[in-house]
């Protein structure tokens, strides 16, 4: 297991920005998986890392977001990274700021 602080020291994430849960960089993960689309909660294992691009709820409106990062934060999941640029420009950041911060995760 890794702590999510840990993970956000690495080279690898020197560009990241997180936006939301600062008392989730405690949380450990043990693993990671992709979010390709938007049915997690049948296969998604707690402690989990989620890294998606947004690409399957890019057309979703304020609410179904919301809803989405509702959903996210059942799961215990450990952290939740968007990788932008390639179909979401910018995450969504009223949503993941209302999200990350009412429910307590990144």
């Amino acid at each position: 297991m890794i702590l999510i602080k840990d993970i956000l020291t690495m080279p690898s994430m020197k560009e990241s920005h997180l936006l939301a849960g600062l008392e989730g960089i405690y949380k450990e993960a043990g693993n990671i998986s992709v979010m390709e689309t938007p049915d997690f909660e049948s296969w998604v294992q707690p402690k989990t890392i989620l890294l998606t691009s947004l690409y399957a709820t890019q057309d979703f409106s304020y609410n179904a977001q919301l809803d989405l990062m509702r959903r996210l934060a059942r799961t215990d999941i450990s952290a939740f990274i968007i990788k932008t640029e390639a179909y979401v420009k910018k995450s969504p950041p009223k949503v993941l700021l209302r999200a990350g911060n009412n429910v307590g995760f990144l």
